[in-house]
């Protein structure tokens, strides 16, 4: 529905947490809610924007969205749970019917940066050095499986969210967008 997913640590304050999808939408993305407090957290802003935790920040944790086909290359030892559920609904299927433009969302010292997919994959070589900021990031992105990723010079992760390119302008208007040369 938003085509975007994030890694959190679940531990808030020193108390382990779990998260539900809520099934609503705030500005194009999806709300998760904490089976403790009932309160909503935005998925793209990473913090609880209603109920008893209202303020409250999630620290994110890298990762990598990819083909199953990459990453059994990668990791040809992974198991995963069967598509044959019992009920009958295609998985390889977009139920939404969603037809919108896919971004990578970089957020670096409080800059923050869209790089749609539709220009990556104008650019001919990987990473794309940029200066977001004070901050160099380098943007990574496999355009066979659309894997997109950022980090900073030293090969460190660099926090952002493959989600719409709208949704990611409904939270940051003023975000700067990368155009391929």
């Amino acid at each position: 529905m938003t085509a975007s997913g994030v890694g959190y640590d679940p531990i808030i304050e020193g108390k382990r947490y779990t998260f539900g999808v809520s099934g609503k939408l705030y500005k194009d993305n999806v709300l998760l809610y904490d089976h403790q407090t009932g309160s909503l957290w935005s998925q793209i802003l990473t913090e609880a924007v209603t109920g008893p935790k209202t303020g409250t920040t999630l620290k994110t944790f890298p990762m990598v969205e990819t083909t199953w086909r990459s990453w059994k290359k990668q990791h040809p030892d992974t198991l995963v749970l069967s598509l044959n559920t019992g009920y009958s609904r295609n998985y390889n299927r977009d139920p939404y019917g969603i037809n919108a433009e896919r971004a990578l969302g970089v957020i670096s010292r409080g800059e923050q940066k869209a790089y749609s997919f539709k220009e990556l994959k104008k650019v001919k070589r990987f990473p794309i050095r940029d200066q977001l900021g004070k901050e160099i990031v380098l943007v990574h992105f496999e355009k066979e499986t659309e894997k997109a990723w950022a980090t900073d010079e030293a090969g460190e992760y660099v926090e952002s969210f493959i989600t719409y390119l709208r949704a990611w302008k409904s939270f940051y208007p003023d975000s700067k967008e990368f155009t391929a040369r």
